[in-house]
């Protein structure tokens, strides 16, 4: 009896001297889960934030690359937008969403198309005036590759300008055209291509062939040949070619004669 109430005491006194400990030791880690150290909030260095324009198309090719270029690339939230809208609150309002236009006219005075790196626009950013980036450097060099990429009339992305070259004049007069039926060609090649042809080049024969130029019916025929006729060099016509040249079917021993006929 006095031993059972002696490990009874012992067992209070026990649970007395380790319960507070134990607390202790449990909170411990949850402590550490709500303080710590404190975060920093990092700056937003990713891509512009889109804008959609809806106002009115820009009047010249130069302003068209002002916007590709230039306002495109800045007129959103996290660059110039913020400020230089058409709300402000600062001016000038360069990159105003309301109408390229008239932000084209705002922003001419503080870029330097023949040195883009001495526009006002890259030097007042590189200067430390609301740079997006980690460096003040970085944002007026980007923004000197915008204002460059306007002044050549080339995307920013590295586009390039087509040159157009104009085709050497011709005199309409030196040319044939086909004529718009097909009764020439009923009485003289058409003739011809039926007799000697139309096993493979008409769409009824048993293994037909395209192009279908020996085809029972003439209009159809005359269309199909077209292409294999040259009006201004008949010998260089394919259909002549084929034979003279290439042996293509021959219908009699001598292909140049069949080519000529």
């Amino acid at each position: 009896m006095m031993r059972a109430l002696a490990t009874t005491s012992f067992a209070a006194r026990w649970r007395r001297f380790t319960a507070p400990a134990l607390a202790i030791f449990i909170t411990l880690p949850l402590a550490g889960c709500g303080g710590g150290a404190s975060t920093e909030a990092l700056p937003n260095t990713g891509g512009a934030q889109a804008v959609t324009y809806t106002g009115p198309a820009p009047a010249t090719a130069d302003v068209q690359a002002f916007k590709l270029n230039v306002w495109d690339n800045l007129s959103a939230g996290n660059r110039c937008g913020a400020c230089h809208g058409a709300s402000g609150p600062a001016a000038p309002a360069f990159v105003r969403e309301d109408d390229v236009n008239l932000a084209y006219a705002l922003a001419n005075p503080l870029v330097d198309l023949s040195s883009p790196a001495d526009s006002r626009l890259v030097t007042k950013v590189a200067g430390g005036h609301n740079c997006w980036l980690a460096s003040d450097s970085a944002c007026g060099a980007v923004i000197a590759a915008y204002i460059e990429a306007w002044a050549s009339g080339s995307a920013a992305g590295g586009g390039r300008q087509i040159q157009l070259v104009a085709p050497p004049d011709k005199d309409p007069g030196a040319s044939k055209n086909f004529p718009d039926d097909s009764a020439q060609f009923s009485t003289t090649v058409h003739p011809l291509l039926t007799a000697n042809c139309a096993g493979c080049h008409d769409d009824a024969a048993a293994t037909p062939q395209a192009p279908f130029f020996a085809a029972a019916d003439v209009d159809a025929a005359y269309g199909a040949a077209k292409a294999k006729i040259d009006l201004d060099n008949p010998a260089n016509s394919r259909l002549v070619v084929r034979l003279r040249n290439e042996f293509h079917n021959c219908w009699s021993a001598d292909c140049q004669s069949d080519a000529d006929a």
